[in-house]
């Protein structure tokens, strides 16, 4: 019994003993540190060594695994969309991690060395904080212009275009890519896009203003010409830029000569791009283009009703018809919008559905003649919560499964 109280006694001592010892001495610093420093972490390398990542600093060397991750899984994408076998172990992709934080940018270096060897890296200098669009968009011309470099066959071997190379890259990840095609069916279905010659013309004017048919055009190339990426980015090995006759010709299979010619090939993007509207909706998911186009059903219609509301084909908005609740032709359109709200809801997130039934809640309190009071409160309530589903969805579409989410 006394030894064990005297355990006891010597235990609950501990954290005092604990708390009086004095610090324990720093590991003494080798001559070599003194002079130089310590040494950075030792560089992670890709299992078959074409991809390295660098950290400069310990305090990020943890990162060092991550961005190999994302690295090759461009990789890994990039060569299923190109049908390219990229990577090399001569000419390896080297990735910086510096020590900045709140850093966005991406830098890219790409140059021969005096012995004639190529050297490409990338710098990171916050990887928790940089544009991964950015990134992927560096890997992917970088790892194209290795490719290039290794394949070449003559000494005037050129760069691929731009358009090329950032249409790639958002196809690599499904987000990007179902947003790019939101935005370009909506330009195209409302004839806000040119046709496909001046698309493809010399100027690429269009191409370098609209981003989106950047990926759409690159998306059409892999689906329309199968390994016509991989003989594009041949070209450029051998010297040859990419024209759109090589595309005129191998794409959409029509000369490229003549007004007749033009009208062929725009006859077939038309028809591809009218098949994208299955690619816009995927089931049980929801994006911002789709939650914006959602919200223009809201909008409330008078010029079938025969309303005496002065301009009747202009649409009003929902918060329009509070100061007009008891007016009859507002009652009577507010009943009718109740059936649209539902038809955007189909096949999409189950969010989407909670908020047309607060905006349903609305019309419908609004067409029996509810309070204002009781009107306004519902109104704030709907439209707070198309504000915080709009805000999330800046962040990435949203999936009623998402470990069903389908690749890209």
């Amino acid at each position: 019994m006394k030894r064990a109280l005297a355990l006891i006694a010597g235990l609950a001592l501990l954290p005092a003993l604990a708390q009086n010892r004095p610090p324990l001495p720093k590991p003494r610093e080798t001559p070599i540190e003194r002079k130089i420093g310590k040494a950075p972490p030792m560089p992670m390398y890709s299992q078959r060594g074409e991809i390295a990542v660098f950290a400069r600093d310990e305090s990020r060397a943890m990162l060092r695994w991550p961005v190999m991750q994302f690295a090759e899984r461009t990789k890994a994408d990039l060569e299923r969309l190109t049908k390219l076998g990229l990577g090399s172990i001569k000419v390896p992709l080297e990735i910086g991690i510096g020590s900045e934080t709140n850093s966005t940018h991406v830098l890219v270096q790409i140059a021969k060395a005096s012995d004639g060897d190529l050297r490409a890296r990338i710098e990171v200098p916050d990887p928790d904080h940089c544009d991964l669009f950015r990134l992927r968009e560096v890997i992917t011309g970088t790892l194209l212009t290795i490719w290039i470099e290794e394949n070449r066959s003559s000494p005037f071997a050129v760069t691929p275009p731009h358009w090329l190379i950032y249409g790639l890259a958002r196809n690599l990840e499904l987000a990007e890519r179902l947003q790019d095609t939101e935005a370009f069916w909506l330009a195209w279905s409302e004839c806000r896009t040119p046709l496909i010659d001046e698309i493809l013309g010399a100027s690429g004017v269009w191409l370098n203003g609209h981003p989106p048919t950047r990926t759409m055009l690159a998306l059409f190339l892999a689906e329309r010409w199968p390994g016509g990426l991989r003989e594009l980015i041949g070209d450029c090995a051998e010297g040859r830029e990419i024209t759109p006759g090589r595309i005129y010709s191998q794409a959409f299979k029509v000369a490229d000569s003549g007004w007749g010619a033009d009208l062929a090939a725009d006859r077939i993007w038309d028809a591809w791009c009218d098949k994208q509207v299955d690619k816009v909706i995927v089931l049980g998911a929801l994006t911002s283009g789709a939650l914006q186009r959602w919200a223009a059903s809201l909008s409330m219609n008078f010029t079938r009703i025969g309303a005496d509301l002065s301009p009747p084909w202009i649409p009003r908005p929902p918060a329009w018809a509070l100061a007009r609740a008891e007016h009859p032709a507002v009652r009577i359109a507010a009943k009718n919008l109740i059936p649209g709200l539902y038809t955007g809801t189909v096949m999409r997130h189950l969010l989407l559905e909670n908020l047309a039934n607060q905006y349903a809640g609305y019309f419908d309190a609004l067409a029996r003649g509810t309070k204002k009071e009781a009107l306004t409160l519902m109104l704030q309530q709907a439209e707070n919560t198309r504000r915080s589903l709009a805000l999330l969805l800046r962040k990435g579409p949203l999936y009623t499964h998402p470990e069903e989410t389908p690749a890209p």
